[in-house]
């Protein structure tokens, strides 16, 4: 069976969201040839996944995976997606057709990988020595009206804050939630620490890159003496396609598991580790 995977971004008017899509393409191209890739755009007038999936077709093929290419995605862009495919099970002969959607990457082994290889670079440009016990972390997420969203960008917080050994960790948003980028700094230049380090959990930088430079720029010009180092996005790094490619395979293998990554027994994926008793130890099955 000819296989299609039809890769998934926001928008079409950013062009930094474009070029990190059309690279892990790309990337995802090369990575497995067998497939023909195809990119669409969720919120575009002229290239969306309904005409995506169409051009698809028109090449021959007879399974089309659908796969988003987001950290998080809205309950919104979700049912969007899902409307489209119950479109196009009204007109076309599933027997014939196999449309599936793949599961967005959220807390995901791959992507904290991916952060702690960002986090160790930055630390690496930095000119004076700070240890992690003086340091601590801010991540930014997009921020969103839906409490999950915002709680996953936590979750991803607390793993790197405790994983990596910083002595603190603040999670904080751009728009739409709370607390904000200016208050997280506030409250870490108060606590005394001597070096922060910014990252942005994204996998596009853009605008809101621009965003985090402006504002540390105003509190480096404050009173109180930060080292500040800013993280790049997540999407410079291989184990962003190492999660697509995972995420692909889940679907043609049939074996898409739970996420146990917030299990309390969970693979340690960063270097610091938590000693169990016995009465602790688990008898978890793999999945």
């Amino acid at each position: 069976m000819k296989i299609g995977i039809l890769l998934c971004g926001n928008r079409d008017l950013d062009s930094d969201e474009l070029t990190t899509l059309t690279t892990l393409k790309l990337d995802l191209c090369s990575r497995m040839p067998e497939f023909i890739t195809h990119l669409s755009w969720l919120e575009s007038l002229d290239n969306n996944i309904q005409t995506g999936i169409n051009h698809l077709l028109k090449l021959g093929l007879e399974h089309i995976i659908i796969l988003p290419v987001m950290l998080v995605m809205s309950a919104s862009k979700k049912e969007k997606i899902e409307e489209i495919m119950g479109s196009f099970f009204l007109n076309y002969n599933p027997n014939n057709i196999k449309l599936e959607l793949a599961s967005i990457t959220e807390v995901d082994s791959n992507i904290l990988l991916a952060a702690e290889k960002s986090i160790l670079e930055a630390e690496s440009t930095a000119i004076n020595a700070v240890s992690r016990d003086q340091s601590t972390l801010i991540l930014i997420g997009e921020g969103s009206d839906e409490p999950r969203i915002n709680a996953n960008a936590y979750k991803m917080c607390r793993m790197i804050w405790e994983g990596m050994g910083f002595a603190w960790g603040e999670a904080c948003y751009l728009e739409d939630a709370s607390p904000n980028l200016r208050s997280s700094l506030r409250r870490v230049s108060q606590i005394g620490y001597k070096r922060a380090i910014i990252f942005p959990y994204f996998l596009y930088g853009g605008s809101y890159i621009s965003m985090i430079h402006e504002e540390i720029k105003i509190k480096r010009e404050g009173p109180i003496d930060i080292d500040y180092i800013i993280a790049k996005p997540i999407n410079a790094y291989r184990e962003v396609v190492n999660s697509l490619e995972r995420r692909i395979k889940e679907i043609i293998r049939h074996n898409g598991n739970m996420n146990c990554m917030e299990c309390g027994y969970r693979e340690q994926v960063l270097e610091e580790t938590i000693e169990k008793s016995e009465n602790e130890k688990h008898d978890h099955l793999p999945h």
